[in-house]
């Protein structure tokens, strides 16, 4: 089954935080504070860190995912819902997309009954954190963990399919 996916309109401001990005490749760990605007206001508190990851395109551009793990508390899980969009030569995107529900090993993780228990919105850092490799704040493409990596290929072949309209195959 496919993923949902939603199309948000990305504002100047929005499109200037993607800027920075457009020629890298690899990933970033970002903290909450540092998360870009369009993530909306009730998704933040949720969200104690991200990955950001990008990888040129085969035009010349950039793809920009934002793998953020969220706290579930319906679900009691760990559940990544990532955000996309191309950085072109000319500048970002001016859509970009969050895709839900997504099928790859490591979206979503349940929280333990002893972490449960004692988890507060306040403490997700405490037991949570991105998933990045141990010790590192920054890497390339081969050193993302299996969610991490899954939600870029996911969120690639997403924006091809909403982009192209036809199914392609991920970086």
């Amino acid at each position: 089954m496919s993923p949902i996916v939603s199309r948000i309109d990305l504002t100047p401001e929005h499109r200037a935080e993607l800027s920075p990005y457009f020629g890298t490749e690899g990933w970033w760990l970002i903290p909450q504070a540092e998360l870009p605007g369009f993530v909306p206001p009730s998704l933040r508190p949720k969200i104690d860190s991200a990955l950001v990851i990008t990888a040129p395109t085969s035009t010349g551009g950039t793809y920009y995912v934002l793998s953020a793990v969220r706290l579930d508390r319906k679900e009691r899980a760990f559940d990544n819902d990532p955000f996309g969009a191309i950085l072109h030569i000319n500048g970002p995107s001016t859509e970009g997309f969050f895709i839900h529900h997504g099928d790859w090993p490591g979206r979503t993780e349940a929280i333990p009954p002893g972490i449960w228990d004692e988890l507060t919105l306040d403490a997700i850092g405490d037991y949570f954190f991105a998933i990045a490799p141990p010790g590192k704040r920054q890497g390339s493409l081969e050193e993302l963990t299996v969610p991490h990596s899954g939600a870029f290929r996911e969120t690639v072949a997403a924006i091809r399919r909403k982009v192209d309209g036809v199914e392609s195959d991920p970086v």
